[in-house]
């Protein structure tokens, strides 16, 4: 459920809990064992990535003057705080599965944000909670443009948590970057946040996606390289031209307009459909309203 109300730009922080089956599998999608690791570890990330945000932007709120955007900055941290706590209980589920060597992984993540903290201002930190939302716009538009060959036919509930982990960074698009713009505005720090924000998630979901695929036995098989060959192939085809687009200086993005699919679930969550965590996968190419399991 809700927790307040929506926010002038929409945002809506919302309290929504995923129950996984007793046999989930680390391979929640069956057929694409590869992309289930790459999702599993970008989750492990989540839980000391968000909080970094959170604080980023807690720590501004006594900056900003602009009572609307105060608002939109508390929304933001409500959604984010809920993202990391959903997260958490997934990852717990995939370490449980006989991958606790990411315990150690899991600690190195805690010291990274800890050292950027030590080692970088105020100022640095939010244009690294900008640069994450920009990669999460980009990341979120495709995932929602692909579904049907990312998630086609794999496990309801990982697949709900995933899209609406998205869902809520396309409503929340523009809150970091209007924050940063607000507050500190230097266009050469917000585009050195994008890029050191972009280069230090992703050698660490790679990092993390190599390790479980070492456990799972398949790294370096032919199968797996291929797989991963094209999987980033598609990745980084679509996402570039969208951080390059970010890195320019009249970059906003407000302008980006919502899905068809991410705005009706949104209208369903505001109508009281529960059954939002668990949607049919075999029907991921059609709208979340005509993918709710029962109807």
């Amino acid at each position: 459920m809700a927790t307040q109300e929506k926010t002038p730009a929409g945002i809506l922080v919302r309290r929504v809990t995923f129950e996984y089956p007793a046999d989930l599998a680390a391979h929640w999608h069956p057929e694409q064992p590869e992309w289930s690791q790459v999702v599993n570890a970008s989750s492990l990330l989540m839980p000391y990535l968000e909080p970094f945000l959170i604080q980023a932007v807690r720590e501004a709120l006594p900056r900003i003057t602009d009572p609307d955007l105060l608002v939109e900055a508390k929304a933001y941290i409500g959604q984010e705080a809920q993202h990391f706590r959903q997260h958490r209980r997934f990852n717990e589920l995939i370490v449980a599965q006989g991958y606790g060597k990411l315990r150690a992984y899991e600690r190195l993540l805690e010291a990274d944000y800890a050292h950027i903290r030590a080692t970088r201002d105020a100022d640095f930190q939010l244009a690294y909670a900008a640069g994450f939302e920009t990669m999460a716009l980009a990341v979120g538009h495709m995932l929602v443009k692909f579904r049907s060959e990312f998630f086609k036919g794999a496990d309801p509930a990982v697949v709900s948590l995933v899209l609406w982990h998205f869902v809520e960074e396309l409503e929340h698009k523009q809150a970091a970057f209007d924050i940063y713009q607000h507050v500190v505005g230097r266009y050469r720090l917000r585009v050195r946040g994008l890029v050191y924000t972009m280069f230090h998630t992703l050698r660490r979901t790679r990092q993390a996606y190599k390790m479980l695929l070492i456990e799972d036995g398949r790294w370096g098989g032919l199968r797996t390289r291929w797989e991963l060959k094209k999987l980033m192939t598609r990745i980084f085809g679509y996402l570039t031209p969208w951080i390059l687009e970010a890195a320019l200086p009249w970059h906003r993005p407000a302008r980006f307009k919502d899905p068809k699919w991410v705005i009706d679930w949104i209208q369903l969550y505001d109508e009281g459909e529960a059954r939002l965590t668990q949607l049919d996968t075999d029907r991921i190419e059609e709208l979340p309203s005509a993918m709710l399991v029962g109807s």
